[in-house]
């Protein structure tokens, strides 16, 4: 079993670990397949179930957020607490056109989010 890291491009250059899995020499590249399907179990496990409007044939994966669904949540949530500029080099769009819908669509959300309501979870203890 070898150990492998997710790593991010850091703004110097460098790179940020984001978080570690690992991957079965049986299964080289089913890493990218079990972290998909952590992130679905993960949704499952929450009731999450998304209804989807396209126009194909539908599969189990319309059911579920994606990894890019979190990036344009990132975008969108930071859209009023940055920058234009470095909200554009965060998200690393290439026209800024791309960057000023998250800009355009953030108070729309804001406002819609702030009324959703959402239950208080139980306390968890903490392990001592």
């Amino acid at each position: 079993m070898t150990r492998d890291t997710l790593q991010l491009d850091g703004a110097s250059g460098g790179k940020q670990e984001v978080f570690g899995w690992f991957e079965t020499k049986r299964e080289p590249g089913a890493r990218r397949f079990s972290l998909w399907a952590e992130f679905r179990a993960i949704q499952r496990e929450a009731g999450i179930k998304l209804p989807c409007y396209g126009n194909h044939e539908h599969t189990e994966s319309c059911q579920f957020y994606g990894f890019h669904d979190l990036r344009r949540a990132c975008a969108t949530l930071n859209a009023d607490r940055l920058t234009a500029t470095a909200l554009q080099r965060m998200m690393r769009h290439k026209s800024f056109t791309t960057t000023q819908r998250y800009i355009n669509m953030a108070p729309q959300l804001k406002e819609a989010a702030e009324k959703v309501w959402v239950p208080m979870l139980p306390a968890t203890r903490s392990a001592s």
